[in-house]
Order: C-alpha cells, then structure tokens, then sequence
C-alpha cells in the first residue's frame, strides 16, 4: 500500500511540475550567460565541495560562474570572490510549495547558458535533476551517481536529460575524491587533491580569549553522541579555555540539558540557535579546536582550518569522513575521528538495530574522546 501511495504520488508530482514548466517554456525571451553551477545539496557537503573551486577557475579562464545554491549557504557564497551571480533556493519549498516552484523556475526561464554544471554525485529527481532539466543549457554535464536519493526509474529516465554523463570508479572513494573526479572527468588532466581554504575572510573576533565549541546536535537525531558525555568532557578542558555551545534553533533543548547537567557554568557560552551560517565559521575559524557529531561543522572546520575531532557513526564511513589522509599533503587541519566499528558498517543508515540510539555511536565511551581531546590539548603546548 505505501508502495501505492509512493507511485500515485510521483505521478502526481510529475504532472505538476510538467505543466508548471510548460506554461514557463513559453517564455522566449532570454538572457544569455556562461556557466551555471548547481549545488543545492546540503552545508557539509557545500564546504567539501568548496575545496575544489580554485580548480574551476583554472580549467575555465575567463570564464563567468553562476550558482544556484541552497538557502543555508548563501552568505557563505556571497564572501568568496567567484560568482557573477547567486541564486538561493530553498530545497524544500521548491519540492513542496508550487507558488515558490513557479516563482523560481519563472526567473530561470528568462537565462540561457552556455553550460551546466552538476557535481553532485548522488543525484536527485525532483530538485537537481529538473533544474537541469528545465533550464536552458548548450552543454549539461553530471555524475551518472549512484541511487542513494532517486529511484532507478527515475535515475534512467533523467538521465536523457544530461548532454554528458560522467561514469566513476566503483571504488569507495569521499566526497572530496569525488568533487576532484568531476575535475579531472571534464578537464581530462589529473588534478592533485588539496584542501583549500578558499574562504580568506577576515572579522573581528566575537568571543575574546581561548576557546572551544562543542556542537551537540546533528540533521539526525541519532547520529548525537549523548549530551551527559560531552558534560563529562567539559571537566577535562583547562579551566583557561571558555567552552561555546553551538548550533541551530532546533538544537536549543540539547544545550539547555548540557547546562543543567556541568555545574561549572561561569565559563560556558550558550549561541545554541543564535548565529547565522556566516558567524559560526567565524567561531570556528578563532577557536583552539572544535568537538562534535557527523555534522557540516567539521567540513567547516577545514575550511576554517581549525582543528577538529568528531565523534562519526558508521552508516557512510569514509564517503564523508574519515577524509582520506593518504592523498593530502596538508594533514594539519583533518578531523580526528572517534568511531566504534561493527560489522555492519555503511548500512546507508538503515539501521538492524531497532534502537533509540545507533549502537555505532553509542558504544563510543567518553574516555575515547577524552584522550583524544587529551592529544590536541598536548599539540597545543607544544
């Protein structure tokens, strides 16, 4: 029945934004502009992917980028002196709302460009996919990707819909293996992997002295490493350093519980759902280290360079994290990863476990993370 329900849904969908594009496409007047690239994926993913943006420069000179990007990163693109144009959508309402559908693909009607870009590897029907779709584009090129996020079905149909599709290796590799394949597929030269900080900003510093964050939350819920741990955690931290509790609105309960639980609270910072995406890399960039879930904070932590140390479950080991050392140069600024490894690691999450919480995450003890906070503490002395 749910299956039902899933296909009459699709369908449905389809039929929509069929006729929301049909009305659109009458539009014959157009803009004509160079290179778009589409990017509306998610905050961690947007900062693995930044690591490679000097490179489009140099495969394209003098050549004029425009983006379409998620909501959240927006200040993030407006800081980096690369887009002629930045247009923001909200994925969800995109997907959800037809009002806001049509209000964007009506503005994206009236551009032509030379060329698409779609770097995202694990493609998605409904929001990448038709925007390649609708947008008018000489050349499209993408990822033939993997069915993580769209159906099969629905991965062959849209497939049709790219001029190019670059086929990868089966190996294993991170995300940021794959951004630089993208690289080296369309330039057809080999391109050495580096992290770069392409973020070369400066502000002043909000929060005077030593710090460090500790980010309690995560997009899941059961990704969280228990927040009676990172209390625990807080007591082996130098009583010179102040320690800053970060993160969004919906994360606000999570610090609420860490300040009844540490007494010590004369020196902890609650910002818990009270900085944009913008100020948290800036707390990141002038703190001592940063300790947190499989979330986009580490990723912006590297673009900060700023060390880090994250507590990472196995359902996508090594796609995302661990980042693989082997191929950088540069290792100074790479997460310290804690993890408890089981048999069952890279289930996608979906979990055998029927838990509150993933075993994978649950089982790492604060006397692992203490000696690994115990080790960066030491790198700093020294």
């Amino acid at each position: 029945m749910n299956i039902l329900k899933k296909i009459v849904e699709y369908l449905r969908k389809i039929i929509i934004f069929s006729l929301i594009d049909i009305f659109l496409l009458k539009n014959k007047r157009t803009i004509e502009k160079d290179i778009l690239i589409i990017r509306i994926d998610g905050i961690g993913d947007f900062f693995i992917w930044l690591n490679t943006l000097r490179s489009y420069k140099k495969i394209y000179i003098n050549r004029k980028f425009t983006i379409i990007c998620s909501e959240q990163v927006k200040d993030i693109a407006e800081k980096i002196d690369f887009f002629e144009e930045i247009i923001s959508i909200n994925r969800n309402k995109f997907y959800t709302n037809f009002i806001y559908r049509y209000k964007i693909l009506k503005k994206l009607s009236r551009i032509k460009f030379d060329l698409i870009l779609s770097p995202t590897y694990s493609r998605e029907f409904f929001c990448l996919d038709w925007l390649v779709h609708f947008i008018k584009a000489k050349e499209k090129i993408g990822f033939v990707g993997d069915n993580v996020n769209i159906k099969k079905v629905l991965h062959n149909f849209s497939n049709k819909w790219y001029t190019h599709l670059i086929s990868t290796s089966n190996k294993n590799l991170t995300e940021l293996e794959r951004n630089y394949e993208f690289l080296e597929s369309i330039s057809l030269t080999k391109i050495g992997i580096e992290l770069n900080s392409i973020l070369n900003i400066d502000k002043k510093e909000r929060i005077k002295g030593k710090y460090c964050i500790f980010f309690l939350g995560s997009s899941e819920v059961k990704k969280n490493w228990d927040v009676e741990n990172y209390a625990e955690i807080a007591k082996y931290i130098p009583e010179d350093y102040k320690i800053v509790l970060s993160g969004g609105k919906s994360e606000i309960e999570l610090g609420d519980k860490f300040l009844k639980i540490y007494k010590n609270n004369h020196r902890i910072i609650n910002l818990i759902g009270e900085t944009n995406l913008l100020e948290t890399f800036f707390l990141i960039k002038y703190s001592k280290f940063i300790l947190g879930n499989d979330t986009a904070c580490i990723h912006m932590a590297v673009a900060a360079q700023t060390k880090s140390i994250c507590i990472l479950g196995g359902g996508q080991y090594g796609r995302f994290l661990p980042y693989n050392e082997n191929l950088l140069k540069n290792k100074n600024f790479l997460p310290r990863i804690i993890n408890y490894k089981l048999d069952c690691y890279n289930c996608n999450w979906n979990c055998k476990y029927r838990l509150d919480n993933w075993p994978c995450i649950s089982r790492i003890n604060v006397e692992m993370v203490r000696k690994k906070v115990n080790e960066l503490l030491k790198e700093e002395l020294c």
